[in-house]
């Protein structure tokens, strides 16, 4: 097995970028330059992040480390890119002068960041509670409000509100991490807010509209954007990808209506990292639940060929793009048919049974 911390530790990831010939540019605390992955970037939009030996690209979303950067400038598999890195004649400089901290999204937001954080987390939440409007909008997505309790979702709806409860201090670490622009105003303002824990920490923060209309639709802080989920891969023999917030939260619903563990986790996006990889290969069985559309079925065959024959593909029905589109109870037979199509055996000369019968739902 991969020391994958060990391996990152050893390669800077600033070097290795310059190797590839990118000019990095130095913005205070981080250094940018155009991205190397998507074509048309004007304004320099790929940021690397020294500190936490991370880079992230605004213009298309790309996000990693130093491995990931290595599999995706060289189109390489993990393991191609830590040979790549840890080769016998390493095309890339070693050993920074002094390690880098693990690049963990803990790290990411700082101990200060995590509070100013968790402040604007509570203050959205109680929000929530008194907008009828979002409430309605995610109940038309299935959510209960047991899961929006669960969950600290919560609602961006009154511009200056944030500022007001922090002080000096904690207005500038809000500037810093994406809650405030520079006129001290919301980033989330008229969206729907989706927090990211890991060990029970806040580290990130999505934000939603309500309206499928001209604005993005998903908005979120201007540090590097951590996988939603990673945290539940520690257990278990199985886990679940997808890619949107409201399919993991359906099957985080769905878990606790089981009473029963689902370890999942969401890209928000169609890129897996090096260490979200690393934690699914040593998994028995992964079920790749990707939206329909083109992009996200290449990323599904890219998953399934890199984690070869424990790789389940999980199909949606027809009508719907995503996970997150299915009313609760088509979830729950998405799941348990997975579930059940690995574990009942075929009738002899027949295909795998696919139906749900409720005889067979203590299988799971």
């Amino acid at each position: 097995m991969i020391d994958y911390k060990s391996v990152k530790a050893r390669h800077s990831l600033v070097e290795v970028v310059e190797s590839a010939g990118i000019q990095l540019r130095r913005e205070g605390r981080r250094l940018v330059a155009h991205c190397p992955f998507h074509q048309g970037d004007r304004t320099p939009s790929f940021t690397v992040y020294p500190e936490t030996q991370t880079f992230y690209c605004f213009g298309c979303d790309v996000w990693g480390d130093v491995v990931d950067f290595v599999k995706r400038i060289h189109n390489f598999s993990t393991e191609e890119a830590v040979a790549f890195l840890e080769g016998p004649q390493p095309r890339v400089a070693i050993v920074p002068k002094a390690p880098p901290p693990p690049p963990l999204p803990l790290l990411e937001v700082g101990e200060y960041g995590q509070a100013v954080l968790q402040k604007a987390i509570a203050l959205y939440h109680l929000n929530l509670r008194d907008n009828r409007l979002a409430l309605e909008y995610l109940r038309q997505r299935g959510l209960t409000i047991e899961t929006i309790f669960a969950e600290r979702l919560g609602y961006c709806g009154s511009p200056g509100t944030l500022a007001k409860t922090l002080g000096i201090r904690e207005r500038r670490i809000a500037q810093e991490i994406g809650l405030l622009n520079e006129k001290g105003r919301e980033r989330m303002w008229q969206r729907l807010t989706f927090p990211i824990y890991r060990e029970g920490k806040p580290v990130w923060l999505i934000g939603r509209t309500l309206e499928n209309d001209n604005w993005v639709r998903y908005l979120g802080l201007t540090i590097p954007k951590p996988p939603m989920g990673l945290d539940s891969l520690s257990d278990g023999d199985e886990a679940w990808v997808v890619e949107g917030v409201f399919d993991l939260l359906l099957l985080r619903q769905l878990a606790r209506e089981l009473n029963r563990r689902i370890p999942a986790v969401a890209l928000l996006g169609t890129h897996p990292t090096a260490e979200m990889m690393e934690k699914l290969k040593e998994k028995s069985r992964v079920f790749l639940c990707l939206d329909g559309d083109p992009p996200g079925r290449k990323a599904a065959e890219e998953l399934r060929r890199e984690l070869g024959s424990k790789s389940v593909m999980v199909p949606l029905p027809e009508r719907s793009k995503d996970i997150g589109e299915l009313l609760p109870d088509e979830v729950k037979d998405l799941v348990l048919t997975a579930y059940l199509q690995r574990r009942v055996p075929s009738p002899k000369g027949g295909r795998p049974i696919t139906p749900l019968h409720e005889e067979n739902r203590e299988v799971v």
